[in-house]
């Protein structure tokens, strides 16, 4: 089988499955693999299946995405790309740290929305939150799916993220089809490699069955880096070699 989904047999589902599909949720990039999706397109493909609803009023599919390897990694224009909502965390590629504060697009057009959702009093109109006449008037938007105030220390570590100044870009060799991450699989046993690595002092990921994670980050990461990560790589296959 192929290591990664090709768009040709995502758009294909969604037209022949359509009809048996609620929501089409897909990463923006895979975890595993670093494959960026093409958004835009899958966007285009959902809403173009059109369903017959109660009233045999035609309309499309909705489309989200989870873009927790995606932000702060590949440029996004959700709102230009007509994607319905997306979801993200800050601790990767926006260096917020971990347990940092959570994001949510929600497109304007669904601004005025009846959709199920968790209240709180962050969601409730500034104007008219302290009336008291027991009466919800919510944001339009994601802003009314806010439940509490926002925790400040957690909005500060990422406040502080992204005032930093990108001093360059490294440029995969496929760059509509990945972001910064590479997903390395090897032939060898990958637990040794990762145990060699380690030793050598890189931090990296390891996934099973044969893939270790490593994603050069534009922010804070140099050529300089790279090469040397290279230059342990093959140490490190040299010293599993050996010990075999």
């Amino acid at each position: 089988g192929e290591d990664i989904l090709r768009k040709e047999d995502i758009v294909q589902r969604i037209e022949e499955e359509g009809e048996s599909i609620a929501v089409v949720f897909f990463p923006g990039i895979q975890y595993y693999t670093g494959q960026l999706f093409d958004m835009p397109e899958i966007t285009e493909a959902g809403h173009a299946k059109l369903l017959m609803g109660d009233a045999d009023v035609c309309a499309g599919l909705l489309v989200g995405f989870d873009l927790a390897h995606a932000v702060g990694n590949v440029e996004l224009s959700l709102h230009d790309w007509d994607v319905d909502f997306a979801s993200w965390c800050s601790y990767k590629y926006m260096n917020a740290g971990a347990g940092g504060i959570g994001g949510m697009f929600l497109h304007e057009k669904f601004a005025q929305n009846d959709f199920p959702k968790m209240l709180g009093w962050w969601g409730h109109r500034l104007e008219t939150r302290f009336n008291m006449d027991n009466k919800m008037d919510l944001y339009p938007g994601a802003r009314g799916y806010r439940i509490s105030n926002t925790p400040v220390m957690l909005t500060v570590a990422l406040q502080g993220a992204l005032q930093q100044t990108l001093r360059g870009h490294l440029d995969p060799s496929a760059p509509a089809q990945r972001g910064c991450q590479l997903s390395v699989s090897f032939s060898v046993p990958v637990a040794n490699v990762y145990r060699e690595l380690k030793r050598r002092g890189v931090v990296l990921d390891k996934r099973e069955p044969n893939v270790l994670r490593v994603a050069p980050v534009p922010l804070y990461n140099s050529f300089k880096d790279v090469h040397r990560f290279i230059e342990l790589l093959n140490d490190s296959l040299l010293a599993v070699a050996n010990s075999v």
